[in-house]
């Protein structure tokens, strides 16, 4: 209870301003974390903010600092110069697990009522909860398989809305990269994937802290479309609210063309 206590804190005594429908146009977001203790920060940050967006997905993911390993005692070595360096041969790695999100989330709950006085764009905990789910997490750019998270990124980018969704990647991007294998092993040698490809790129838009793992320099740009592509602006918190003009300046396209 003691590492919730911040989080009521802040929430009850926090003299933010908040206005009703700040943004005209809520903007959809899905964030993978891998738990390290700024996600964690961002994470209650972003619970601040929550009525200025959509969120859309709640992702646990893996990264280079931190991944849970098979179970089987596998050894793992990672494939990025610092940590292999640091960490040698592991068969997981400062694993956070997969519950510290519903923690906050119910520490969020508690203050809930006071929150939606302010606006009432707030999203329940009910929804919040319904939002997480477990990605790729056994080892730092493990993508192998199909996971609850994977398959739920895919299915909101293979949904009928059209709008943008920014997905913000706070550690590794396996998971996502994994939805994007699976949508182009599922359609690209079937008459819909021209529609399929042209979906997909035109309403994705990721932004990444640094790259955790090696997929988004090796696996993306070979099995991913041409999608718009952030990095992290360090002058600006890592939770800030997606679709403003300053977050869009940072995005560009991958390298990858192809239709």
């Amino acid at each position: 209870m003691a590492k919730h206590s911040l989080l009521l804190l802040l929430l009850m005594t926090s003299t933010i301003v908040m206005s009703q429908s700040t943004l005209s146009v809520q903007h959809r977001t899905i964030v993978t974390t891998d738990g390290e203790i700024d996600d964690v920060d961002s994470f209650i940050r972003m619970l601040l903010y929550a009525n200025e967006y959509k969120l859309e997905g709640l992702i646990y993911s893996a990264s280079m600092w931190h991944y849970k390993g098979d179970d089987h005692g596998t050894p793992f070595i990672s494939e990025m110069e610092m940590t292999k360096k640091l960490y040698g041969q592991k068969t997981s790695l400062r694993w956070p697990g997969t519950q510290w999100m519903q923690g906050l989330i119910d520490a969020y709950e508690q203050v809930y009522p006071n929150l939606s006085t302010h606006d009432r764009g707030f999203p329940t905990a009910d929804y919040l909860r319904s939002l997480i789910k477990v990605g790729n997490i056994d080892f730092e750019g493990e993508m192998d398989r199909d996971t609850e998270g994977s398959d739920f990124i895919k299915a909101i980018l293979l949904a009928n809305d059209p709008s943008p969704v920014y997905i913000q990647v706070w550690g590794g991007t396996n998971t996502v990269a994994r939805a994007l294998k699976s949508i182009e092993a599922e359609y690209q040698d079937s008459n819909q994937w021209k529609t399929i490809y042209q979906k997909v790129c035109q309403k994705t838009i990721l932004f990444t802290i640094l790259d955790q793992d090696a997929t988004y320099k090796n696996i993306l740009p070979l099995i991913g479309p041409v999608l718009k592509s952030c990095t992290m602006d360090t002058s600006l918190p890592v939770s800030l609210i997606p679709g403003s003009d300053r977050y869009r300046r940072k995005c560009k396209p991958t390298s990858r063309e192809n239709s």
